[in-house]
């Protein structure tokens, strides 16, 4: 249940940003391809990094766990780098105008 609401709090809006932006006959396979890239990252990607970062940097281990404020801290920071990215994100408008652009003149 709690699964559930988690994925609906953190994905569903991705989900519909995509959906507002995604041009026409093609919402299905965006949403496939994110669907994808969110299982992967969540299952492969994120438990990875997180393990990568405590080997390389921290050091946490289950009879150790001094510095666990810093593997937070790190992880928090982590969880805002996409914010660095959100500009590369069209706008509807800039979708339309590309897809206007490109559709043949009959």
């Amino acid at each position: 249940m709690t699964d559930t609401l988690l994925l609906g709090l953190t994905q569903l809006p991705t989900l519909v940003l995509f959906a507002k932006i995604t041009p026409n006959h093609v919402e299905a396979t965006v949403f496939a391809v994110l669907t994808g890239v969110f299982n992967f990252v969540n299952t492969v990607l994120s438990p990875n990094m997180g393990i990568l970062l405590n080997k390389l940097f921290v050091g946490v281990t289950s009879a150790h766990l001094d510095d666990y404020y810093k593997l937070a801290v790190m992880g928090m920071f982590c969880s805002l780098i996409p914010w660095a990215f959100i500009r590369l994100i069209p706008t509807k408008a800039e979708v339309e105008a590309s897809t206007v652009n490109s559709s043949p003149s009959i």
